[in-house]
C-alpha cells in the first residue's frame, strides 16, 4: 500500500475514533440529564401522592362534618314543624277562648241588667221589710208569700253575684294560661329559627369548602396522571441509551465535606416556611440577579427550565455526587461546560412560580439528597 493511503487511512481511523469518543460522551450527557430529570418527576410524584391523599382525607372529614351538619338541620327543620303546629293549635284554642269569652262577656251583661234590675226590686221593697209586713193588716196568708218571695230574692241576689264572680276569675285565669303559653312556644320558636339560620350558614361554609377541596384534588389528580405519564416516557427513553461513565476528579467530592463554599450571599429561609419541593435542599433568599457560583468543579449536566424549579442548573462532580441550583433568572452556562469551584454559573430570581427572589441549592449522591449544611463552610460565599 502507498505511504500516502496509508497516512489517510490512519487520519480517517483517528478522526472516526475522536468522533465516536465525542459521540460517546454527547450520550452520556444526555442519559445523565434524562435520569435526573426522571427523578426529579418521581420525587414530584411522590410529593404530589402525598398531598392528594391528604386532601382527600380532610375531604372525607369535610363530608363527614357536613353530613351531622345536614343531618342535625334535618331534626332542627322536624323540630319547627312541631312547634309550629303546636302554635297553630294554641291560637286556635285561644280563637275558641277569645269566643268563649265574648259569650261570658254577653253573660256577664245580662247578669249585670238581671242585678240591675234585682237591686231596683230590691230598693222598692225596702221599705216593706219582714217585720213591717208582720204587723200590718193585710191577708196573713198574703204577707206569707211575700216574706217568702223576699227570702228567694235575696238568695238570687247572691246566686247571681257569686256566678259573676266565678266567671269573671275563669276567664282571667283562662286568659292568663293561653298568654303564658304562647309567650312560651313564640321564645322556643325564635331560637330555633336561630339555630336553622346558623346552621344553615354552616352548611353553606361546608358546601363551599367541600366544592373547593374536590376542585383542588381533581386538578391535582389531573396533574399526578400527567406526570406519571412523563415518567413512564422518559423510563421508555432511558432503557434505549447506554450507562453514563463515570465523571474523574484530580481531588474527590467526597474529600470536600465541611470545605465547600456557599453559592450565594444570602439569608437561609427556614424550614417551616420552605416550599414542599424545596424539603431536600436550602433556600437562600437574595436579591434578583445575585451571582450564583459553583461550590465544586464540574460537569453541567443540565441547564434548562423544569417545572417546580424554573431555570436549573445541575453539576456533575464524579462519584456520583451532583449539586443543583434553582430558580435562576438567568443561565450563564450551558450543558455540557466544564466548570470549576467559585465559577459564576447563574444570576438569582424567581422563575418556576416561586413567590421570592433567592436560589433553591441542593447536593446528591446516586439520585438521594444529602443535607447542604453539612457541606458547606461555615461562613458564606
Amino acid at each position: 500500500m502507498p505511504p500516502n493511503s496509508l497516512f489517510f487511512l490512519t487520519v480517517a481511523m483517528s478522526l472516526m475514533f475522536i468522533a465516536s469518543l465525542s459521540f460517546a460522551s454527547e450520550v452520556a450527557r444526555s442519559y445523565q440529564k434524562k435520569s435526573h430529570k426522571l427523578h426529579q418527576l418521581k420525587e414530584q410524584i411522590k410529593d404530589l401522592s402525598s398531598d392528594i391523599e391528604n386532601r382527600k382525607s380532610a375531604f372525607d372529614k369535610l363530608t363527614q362534618r357536613l353530613r351531622q351538619s345536614e343531618i342535625t338541620i334535618g331534626k332542627t327543620a322536624h323540630t319547627l314543624t312541631k312547634i309550629k303546629l303546636h302554635i297553630t293549635k294554641t291560637t286556635q284554642q285561644l280563637d275558641r277562648l277569645t269566643r268563649a269569652n265574648q259569650q261570658q262577656k254577653l253573660t256577664l251583661s245580662q247578669q249585670k241588667n238581671i242585678l240591675s234590675q234585682q237591686l231596683n226590686a230590691w230598693f222598692i221593697m225596702d221599705n216593706k221589710t219582714p217585720l213591717k209586713m208582720l204587723f200590718n193588716q193585710e191577708d196573713p196568708a198574703h204577707s206569707g208569700r211575700i216574706s217568702q218571695y223576699y227570702t228567694l230574692f235575696n238568695q238570687a241576689i247572691l246566686k247571681t253575684i257569686t256566678q259573676l264572680d266565678i266567671a269573671q276569675k275563669k276567664h282571667n285565669k283562662q286568659r292568663h294560661l293561653i298568654q303564658e303559653k304562647t309567650q312560651t312556644l313564640e321564645t322556643l320558636l325564635a331560637e330555633t329559627l336561630l339555630q336553622q339560620k346558623q346552621l344553615s350558614r354552616q352548611q353553606t361554609i361546608q358546601q363551599q369548602a367541600r366544592q373547593k377541596l374536590k376542585s383542588t384534588v381533581k386538578k391535582k389528580t389531573q396533574r399526578l396522571d400527567i406526570l406519571k405519564k412523563d415518567v413512564a416516557n422518559l423510563e421508555n427513553l432511558l432503557s434505549t441509551l447506554p450507562p453514563q461513565k463515570p465523571i474523574t476528579s484530580k481531588k474527590p467530592f467526597s474529600s470536600l465535606k465541611g470545605k465547600l463554599k456557599w453559592p450565594i450571599n444570602g439569608t437561609v429561609q427556614p424550614l417551616k416556611k420552605r416550599h414542599r419541593l424545596h424539603k431536600n435542599g436550602l433556600f437562600i433568599t437574595a436579591n434578583p440577579g445575585t451571582k450564583v457560583f459553583s461550590t465544586a468543579s464540574g460537569s453541567v449536566v443540565f441547564a434548562d427550565w423544569l417545572r417546580g424549579y424554573g431555570l436549573l442548573i445541575i453539576i456533575d462532580h464524579g462519584q456520583g455526587f451532583m449539586s443543583l441550583y434553582g430558580h435562576n433568572k438567568t443561565l450563564l452556562k450551558n450543558t455540557g461546560n466544564a466548570v470549576n469551584s467559585n465559577t459564576a454559573i447563574a444570576l438569582s430570581g424567581k422563575t418556576g412560580g416561586h413567590s421570592q427572589a433567592g436560589l433553591y441549592f441542593e447536593i446528591r449522591q446516586q439520585a438521594k439528597p444529602l443535607k447542604p449544611q453539612k457541606w458547606l463552610t461555615e461562613k458564606g460565599h
